[in-house]
């Protein structure tokens, strides 16, 4: 996909904003995540969200009830799923 390692995370919250949005009810119907992925670990991955950006991880980290930075590894995640049934 040519993005760093950043930009793929922030383009995984802004996919789970998108794909949450869609569903009947939105944020109002969502379940908070009852396993938040772990965000410890040896590598720290930095970015700088703009006013907009920040609006969607905070409405994502809101609506799933995690902290930005679970909601930006959600995000990964999911993308990093979607990518992977793209490949076979």
């Amino acid at each position: 996909m040519e993005l760093t390692i950043s930009e793929f995370q922030a383009t995984g919250v802004y996919v789970v904003d998108f794909l949450t949005q869609l569903g009947e009810g939105g944020y109002d119907s969502v379940s908070p995540l009852t396993d938040p992925p772990d965000v410890s670990g040896s590598e720290s991955i930095v970015f700088t969200w703009d006013d907009d950006g920040q609006e969607v991880l905070d409405r994502v980290a809101t609506g799933y009830q995690v902290t930005p930075a679970e909601a930006q590894k959600f995000g990964a995640f999911l993308l990093t799923f979607f990518v992977g049934l793209t490949r076979g």
